[in-house]
């Protein structure tokens, strides 16, 4: 800048002796002065004239050019930080749905995230569209339905706002790549991270010993345990009622719940978690699973009493959809449902409460100390003849409730009945 300053102030010098030079030859001309001083300062004018000329004209374009560097080396940089900021966005936007459910603590980081760095690049439309995809993902969050559908609409939600920040990073209008986006999320079909939000550092005891009988007094202790969500209160209730002991989840496009239901083995438990306070309200024991895969019109069913996979299609396959598929996810387009084939062992319509903090996920293994407190609790209640066990309702029995079973897995894992407080609490 420095030197730029320099050499408009020497041109502005030439160019001054140039018009003096001009001016000197004019006035030697009007007063007939002789004519080689004349012709001396118009060739002196000339050179001063022309000299100055290019200089200032040197001078401009090298001007424009270094602003148009500087220009374009500046939008360079805005660019990059915007590549880098809508990245990094993108990035920890999607890293939310790791665990498979987005939490209000997560929304509000994404807002923070928008206000602290995205807002400074986008545009007036692009905000004003960017409100409305906010606004669905916090309605997808706050309907306390299906678990695979609000991660459904999280996931399109998440979709379009990588699109939008793509058109904009591309120069080039809102594509059609919302779809794909979505699509390519889900076909790695992987399962979350299995995190849990402790709401209690430590371990809730209640119960007298945690350590099994040694196995060769017993026989066979391995027990494999599951968390399982319910969906919708009503629906399973009907089901239960309607002696329908199965499991039901579903999915739109992903496959890990699925894959987590295939997974489940003969004997293994299943704790079955209501929201609103209840807790867990029953354990089960695994018969086997069933899913029915909408897009290619056809069912799997795994029982384990007869150690054989049956693939049903046709006639039978739509008999079963009308029997299991107790959410009617196919009419609602569904890709999969997939039930496990539990018998009841425990149930309690009050709950247990849940030790060790709210699982997040559909359908997770639950970690055997927490597994064996519930299994206490039940006892518990059991022993204390409480007037919701082994109840669906308040005046329904729950149907095919297994106590044999239970009090066998009771005697095997050596579970004491947990212990209470003089309020009623579980200790």
């Amino acid at each position: 800048m420095g030197n730029s300053k320099s050499e408009i102030k020497g041109t502005r010098i030439i160019l001054s002796i140039g018009f003096l030079s001009a001016a000197g030859a004019i006035c030697f001309f009007i007063f007939k002065i002789p004519d080689f001083w004349p012709q001396m300062l118009a060739i002196i004018a000339s050179a001063f004239l022309g000299a100055g000329a290019t200089a200032w004209i040197t001078n401009t374009l090298l001007n424009n050019k270094q602003k148009a560097e500087e220009a374009k080396e500046r939008n360079i940089k805005v660019y990059e930080n915007k590549i880098q900021v809508y990245s990094e966005f993108i990035s920890k936007m999607w890293k939310t749905l790791e665990d498979d459910i987005i939490t209000d603590e997560e929304i509000f980081e994404i807002r923070f995230d928008i206000f602290n760095k995205l807002i400074f690049y986008l545009k007036k439309e692009d905000i004003e569209e960017l409100c409305k995809k906010v606004e669905n993902i916090k309605n997808s969050c706050d309907n306390d339905g299906d678990d695979s559908k609000r991660t459904k609409k999280t996931i399109d939600c998440f979709s379009e706002i990588t699109n939008l920040l793509r058109a904009d990073v591309n120069g080039e209008g809102h594509t059609e790549s919302t779809q794909h986006i979505s699509e390519l999320w889900n076909k790695f079909g992987l399962a979350p991270r299995d995190t849990q939000l402790l709401l209690n550092t430590q371990i809730e005891t209640g119960i007298k010993t945690l350590e099994p009988i040694e196995p060769n007094k017993t026989g066979s202790i391995s027990y494999n345990f599951w968390h399982f969500i319910m969906f919708d209160n009503e629906q399973i209730d009907e089901a239960f009622n309607n002696n329908k002991n199965e499991l039901s989840l579903i999915e739109y496009g992903e496959t890990w719940r699925t894959n987590r239901v295939k997974q489940v083995k003969q004997e293994d438990i299943v704790f079955l978690f209501r929201r609103g306070g209840y807790g867990y309200i029953g354990a089960f024991i695994v018969k086997g699973w069933r899913v029915f895969y909408f897009e290619e019109n056809r069912e799997e069913i795994q029982k384990f009493e007869n150690d054989k996979l049956t693939e049903v299609k046709g006639e039978q396959y739509e008999k079963d959809i009308e029997q299991y598929d107790i959410y009617y996810s196919k009419n609602d387009g569904a890709t999969l449902c997939a039930n496990i084939i539990v018998e009841p062992i425990a149930f309690d319509y009050e709950g247990v409460k849940y030790p060790g903090g709210v699982y997040r996920h559909t359908i997770s293994q639950y970690p055997d100390h927490y597994a064996k407190i519930l299994l206490s609790r039940f006892l518990k209640n059991e022993i204390d003849k409480k007037p919701s066990y082994n109840k669906l309702s308040e005046n329904i029995e729950m149907a095919g409730v297994n106590t044999d079973k239970f009090d066998t897995i009771i005697k095997k894992l050596n579970i004491q009945p947990a212990e209470k407080d003089e309020n009623g609490n579980w200790k």
